[in-house]
């Protein structure tokens, strides 16, 4: 962070996140984030959807929200990384609790008995559907349903990045893809 200025880009005001630029490293750390997405603006060509979703993010609990999932029609599959932090820097700098984890790592998480209490989960590669991908094991998708579940329960949020609706209930079961079409903002088609 030597030679740079949080402030510079406007993002961020000194009388209002002076204490969060004094630690940038240890929040960005803690999100999972490089520290630039932080005082880095959102772009402003983000569908409107997933601009008000920030925007209004108090309001989702009461609105029945669990989350957000960005689709491949808005998100290209290998933007999704930095899309997710770029949201994760924008809920940090609203001192929304925001952590960035690969399915991997969040599913390591669940079967070691580990929680994950921040406010936002993003998890840019749910269901990307490349090569790569293969079918979730029956167990990994029930913790991932029961995380799911259990954060929308507690009126945590889940934004997810899924290469298309269809992919999730064939790669981790129906009731995930119904979770999310019954309870999240979805961006994109």
């Amino acid at each position: 962070m030597i030679g740079v200025d949080p402030f510079e880009t406007g993002v961020l005001v000194p009388e209002v996140h002076e204490r969060l630029v004094a630690n940038l490293e240890g929040f960005a750390s803690d999100a999972g984030i490089a520290p630039h997405w932080i005082y880095k603006p959102l772009d402003p060509e983000l569908p409107e959807l997933e601009l008000n979703y920030v925007r209004n993010f108090p309001k989702h609990r009461e609105l029945g929200l669990a989350g957000m999932c960005l689709l491949k029609s808005v998100v290209p599959v290998g933007a999704a990384e930095d899309r997710m932090s770029a949201l994760a820097g924008a809920f940090l700098r609203n001192f929304i609790r925001a952590k960035v984890m690969t399915l991997g790592s969040a599913l390591d998480a669940l079967a070691s008995g580990d929680t994950i209490d921040s406010t936002v989960l993003l998890i840019p590669n749910f269901c990307t559907g490349s090569a790569m991908e293969t079918k979730l094991q029956e167990w990994h998708c029930r913790l991932l349903h029961d995380l799911m579940s259990e954060r929308q329960t507690r009126g945590l949020q889940t934004v997810v990045y899924a290469s298309e609706l269809k992919r999730v209930s064939s790669y981790m079961g129906q009731p995930i893809a119904d979770l999310i079409d019954s309870h999240y903002a979805v961006v994109g088609n």
